[in-house]
């Protein structure tokens, strides 16, 4: 008998993440958002659910809402405009693991100025679906993540580094969100 998937919810709070915006904008401006904003049009667009070993995870956008609040997820992924960043500070204090997925990675925003970690990110991703996916798709990740273990969260990102160009970022914030029950 097989064991059955963990289930959990991951939010997606950046359109590059999950929008078809070739569907949205003409091929002068997705030309545009491709070159200058790293968007890539191979990304979760359409899809509901990742399935890995171990977990179904639920996806949660702007667009599709699942959760009720930030107690549902297991952790989310977020862009870094100034709205992006106002969400993600009004979040500190609920638990959450928020992931910044931004251009301006291993820095601070040139639209606010600040740094992943003064406004409540706890990791910190290159724009680069790749790395994302990986990361999405990584069982150790989940677990470490799902456990709320800041020591286990951390062998899992230098584990999932070890196989990518750009590795995920660990801030100073991270401890601070695991303070916080969920």
């Amino acid at each position: 008998m097989t064991e059955e998937k963990k289930q959990i919810i991951v939010g997606l709070f950046s359109p590059y993440l999950y929008q078809n915006m070739g569907d949205r904008f003409d091929e002068e401006y997705l030309k545009m958002q491709i070159d200058d904003f790293g968007h890539d049009p191979n990304n979760f667009n359409g899809k509901k659910h990742i399935i890995t070993e171990n977990y179904k995870i639920k996806l949660d956008s702007p667009d599709d809402f699942l959760s009720e609040g930030p107690r549902d997820l297991a952790f989310s992924v977020h862009g870094s405009t100034e709205s992006a960043e106002d969400r993600v500070r009004d979040l500190r204090g609920s638990g959450l693991i928020a992931a910044r997925y931004s251009i301006f990675y291993g820095g601070a925003s040139q639209y606010t100025g600040n740094y992943p970690e003064e406004s409540g990110y706890a990791l910190d991703l290159p724009k680069n679906m790749d790395t994302v996916k990986a990361f999405l798709t990584s069982d150790l990740m989940l677990d470490a993540l799902v456990a709320r273990e800041e020591s286990r969260i951390k062998e899992a990102v230098e584990t999932l580094n070890s196989n990518l160009e750009a590795p995920v970022l660990i801030t100073s914030y991270l401890a601070k969100a695991l303070r916080y029950e969920k």
